[in-house]
């Protein structure tokens, strides 16, 4: 639209542009709260407690309820940017003059901007949750640490124990140290330019739109890209990091993969889901193969609502 200068481009955007703006406000904020719950529980995984247990055992039996209580908190949280901005028609001009986006009714109160929006906004969408996440993360992985250290003291009596429990335990600190560090280094840098963008609005932003206009154009527009982007490389870091989630995957693949195969050749009956497959095609080796049963499968526990290898 600004490189083709094509008009009627510009009509359709301001036609939706609320719309769209606060819908992906409301995404964004969900987004944010199912990776805090989903570490929450986690975290509650991995420590034992009355007041952990009771707390654990809530979050298994209601999370679809507490999954669209998130929902609906971010959509009402997040509704009032539609008030935040608006479009103003000068009749006096034409062309891309004509309309122009402005501050909404809400954002052009000096105490509801600075209190609400600066405040209020940069605490609960960035700051809180980064060190929320970045805490229980610490912890978990020192968790990990003393339960792999635990085992490797008891399993260090055994023969040839030793060395194999040595193996696991760099693995397990490794993957979740692994996961730690890549999560919480692309949600510090989607986030951490938006924070110095509001900052500077916020004291002087005519001096960031006088001074800097084709910078300050291209700096909203990469946080866009990194907010895109770190949503993208959530699942590829649980992929990678997670043997749960990476087995499970494969598996899951195969069994579409499988289906597929099954359904050209007309034989269904060979087929069946990832939690129930044939010994002969759980590890993905062909049939009758001596290896087929080398690779360990995921397999899905509805009881407790999770994967387990």
């Amino acid at each position: 639209m600004d490189f083709y200068t094509y008009l009627p481009l510009w009509h359709i955007f301001l036609s939706y542009f609320r719309i769209v703006m606060t819908e992906s406000n409301c995404a964004l904020f969900a987004s944010m709260l199912m990776i805090v719950l989903a570490t929450t529980e986690r975290f509650l995984k991995t420590f034992d407690g009355n007041a952990i247990s009771f707390c654990r055992k809530f979050l298994e039996r209601n999370r679809y309820l507490v999954s669209a209580f998130c929902i609906v908190l971010a959509c009402g949280y997040k509704y009032v940017t539609y008030y935040e901005l608006d479009v103003v028609h000068n009749e006096q001009c034409s062309g891309f003059d004509e309309y122009e986006i402005v501050a909404g009714e809400y954002a052009r109160n000096p105490t509801y901007r600075f209190y609400f929006m600066f405040l209020l906004r940069n605490t609960l969408d960035r700051i809180l949750p980064f060190v929320i996440l970045l805490t229980m993360n610490i912890l978990i992985v020192r968790a990990v640490k003393g339960e792999e250290r635990r085992k490797l003291q008891k399993e260090s009596v055994v023969s040839n124990g030793k060395a194999v429990s040595s193996k696991t335990h760099r693995r397990n600190v490794k993957d979740a140290t692994r996961a730690l560090i890549s999560l919480v280094s692309i949600y510090l840098l989607s986030q951490s330019l938006q924070v110095f963008l509001t900052v500077w609005e916020t004291i002087n932003r005519s001096s960031l739109e006088d001074g800097f206009p084709i910078i300050y154009s291209y700096l909203n527009d990469i946080v866009s890209i990194f907010t895109l982007l770190a949503s993208c490389l959530r699942f590829p870091i649980y992929f990678c990091c997670n043997r749960l989630i990476h087995t499970a995957s494969i598996d899951t693949l195969h069994g579409m993969h499988l289906a597929c195969c099954l359904e050209n050749s007309k034989k269904p009956q060979e087929y069946s889901p990832i939690h129930g497959l044939p010994n002969s095609l759980e590890c993905g080796g062909p049939l009758g193969s001596p290896d087929s049963c080398s690779k360990p499968s995921a397999i899905y526990d509805e009881k407790l609502q999770e994967w387990r290898l």
